[in-house]
């Protein structure tokens, strides 16, 4: 069952997620200009210096789809909510990483930055939920423009809490991530998006009805290119 259109809450929500978008973002800008630094001085050789954040893509990967599942489960409120726990404990670990000197211990906190990653990858389409075909590309550019904001409130935390807990360098970088993503939550819990009935069933193609597709794989092949070319051009080498 779709809910009616409703833009007086589809406002509501595409700026709660536009904020989460703009909180989550500062993580994740935080996580790219700190990964490879901190994973060489972690790392047992150079060579594995990057793997934290590729860590943090295997994680967004592999919990895309199951993050989607239980959104259908529980909600979207729930769902969004419990992914940034899932961020903030991965900032934590991260930090108990760097105090312990422990590699494996910070690929796992990059990891499950990953996870949270997957889930504010559905805020834009959350954001569409209630809207009318009127509003929804307005809202969904609204959590877009959260993306943009991100990018220089990352970079300014970063330059202002690398050395904060010295002489251990961005332990306080990793502290205000987890507290971002602890704020980030307070925030989701405003979104507000009917929980999907689970007793409808969908009408839709099979998924490797729509997997064979040409248009589809050529879709999927040039986005893994893209993406592989923005990691190249993103991580540090």
């Amino acid at each position: 069952m779709t809910a009616p259109f409703d833009d007086a809450r589809a406002r509501r929500n595409a700026l709660v997620l536009a904020i989460a978008q703009a909180l989550y973002g500062s993580t994740t800008t935080a996580m790219v200009i700190t990964s490879g630094l901190v994973g060489s001085q972690l790392a047992p050789s150079p060579f594995w210096s990057t793997m934290p954040f590729t860590a943090m893509i295997v994680g967004t990967a592999s919990t895309t789809y199951p993050v989607s599942m239980a959104m259908r489960r529980i909600g979207r409120r729930a769902g969004f909510m419990l992914a940034a726990l899932v961020g903030m404990i991965g900032a934590l670990t991260g930090v108990t990483a760097l105090y312990l000197r422990s590699f494996e211990l910070f690929l796992l906190g990059s990891f499950l930055l990953g996870v949270y990653q997957a889930s504010s990858s559905y805020y834009r389409f959350a954001a569409a939920d209630l809207a009318s075909p009127k509003f929804r590309p307005t809202a969904i550019s609204w959590v877009m423009t959260g993306g943009v904001v991100a990018a220089l409130v990352g970079t300014v935390m970063v330059m202002n809490t690398v050395d904060l807990l010295a002489p251990v360098t961005f332990a306080g970088t990793w502290v205000a991530m987890a507290v971002i993503a602890a704020v980030a939550t307070l925030i989701l819990s405003f979104v507000d998006i009917p929980k999907q009935d689970a007793t409808v069933t969908s009408s839709g193609r099979p998924l490797i009805e729509i997997a064979t597709q040409p248009s589809y794989i050529v879709a999927a092949g040039l986005g893994m290119m893209s993406y592989g070319i923005m990691v190249l051009v993103m991580t540090a080498t």
